[in-house]
C-alpha cells in the first residue's frame, strides 16, 4: 500500500513537473511592448503570451527575462531561449511568427526641441551631418541602413540593456542631433527618466508603420500565441491590457 502510494505521489509530481516546462521569451527594455519582469505591468506583449499559453498552452510557465538585443536574437535562433518581444519580419529570419501580429511600431526621428528641423530624406542627414543615435541590432527600413552602412562618422550605437536611456540623455545635452525609436517606446522611456516632454519632439517618421511579432524558436509556440490573439480580441481581453498601458487595439 505504502509503495503504491508513493508511487502515486512520484507520478503526479511527475506529471505537474512535465505540465510546469518554461517559456522563455526575452528581449532589450522596452516599454510599453516589454518592461521590467518585476513589474505589475511587464508589457503588453508579455501580457498577450501569458494569457495566450493560460488558454491554450499546456501547463507551460511563461518567463520573461530581459536580455541585450542581439544576443536575445542570437539565442532564440539558437533554441537557448524560447522567442524574443517585438521583432519585425527581418529580425524574425530563422524563427517563427504567429500568423497575427502582437503589435504595431512606428519609428520616427526624434530630436531636441530647441531644434526645428523636419526630416525629409537620408540625404538631408547626410548634407547637414546629423549626428545619429541608434541601438545596436535593431532593423531599419533599406534606407536608413544604406545611410548607416555609408556615413558611419555620423552614427552613434548604443548597447546593452540600458542603451536607449543612453541616447535620450545625450540627445538632451544635444551630443547628438537626432534619436531613431518607435514613438511608444521614446514617450514612454521619457516619462520613466522624468525628464519633461517638452525637451524633445518628433521630427517625422522613418518609414511606414510595421508589425510587431513574439517570434519563437518552435512553431508550436506561435501557434498558441496566434489562437491567443483572436481570443483576446474577441472576449475584450486585449482592449483590457492595451488600456493599462493607456493603448487602444491597431485593428
Amino acid at each position: 500500500m505504502k509503495i503504491k502510494l508513493v508511487s502515486l505521489i512520484f507520478l503526479t509530481w511527475f506529471s505537474l513537473s512535465l505540465g510546469a516546462k518554461e517559456v522563455v521569451i526575452c528581449a532589450d527594455n522596452w516599454c510599453p511592448y516589454n518592461c521590467e519582469p518585476s513589474s505589475s505591468n511587464p508589457g503588453f506583449m508579455v501580457e498577450i503570451v501569458r494569457e495566450s499559453f493560460r488558454l491554450f498552452g499546456s501547463g507551460e510557465k511563461v518567463v520573461y527575462k530581459l536580455l541585450p538585443w542581439t544576443r536575445a536574437m542570437k539565442e532564440a535562433r539558437a533554441g537557448t531561449i524560447d522567442g524574443i518581444i517585438g521583432a519585425i519580419d527581418s529580425e524574425s529570419v530563422g524563427l517563427h511568427t504567429p500568423s497575427l501580429e502582437q503589435g504595431m511600431m512606428s519609428a520616427q526621428f526624434f530630436t531636441h526641441s530647441k531644434k526645428m528641423w523636419k526630416f525629409s530624406n537620408t540625404s538631408q542627414l547626410k548634407n547637414s551631418k546629423k549626428r545619429v543615435g541608434a541601438v545596436k541590432g535593431y532593423d531599419f527600413d533599406s534606407h536608413i541602413a544604406k545611410f548607416f552602412k555609408e556615413n558611419p562618422a555620423q552614427i552613434q550605437y548604443s548597447h546593452g540593456e540600458e542603451a536607449l536611456p543612453k541616447l535620450i540623455n545625450i540627445l538632451r545635452h544635444q551630443r547628438i542631433d537626432t534619436i531613431i525609436e518607435d514613438q511608444a517606446v521614446f514617450w514612454n522611456k521619457v516619462k520613466e527618466l522624468k525628464i519633461s516632454k517638452n525637451t524633445f519632439r518628433s521630427a517625422g517618421p522613418v518609414g511606414p508603420t510595421k508589425k510587431l511579432y513574439v517570434a519563437f524558436h518552435n512553431k508550436s509556440h506561435a501557434k498558441i500565441v496566434a489562437k491567443g490573439m483572436v481570443a483576446l480580441r474577441k472576449s475584450g481581453e486585449l482592449k483590457k491590457i492595451l488600456k493599462k498601458y493607456n493603448l487602444v487595439d491597431w485593428k
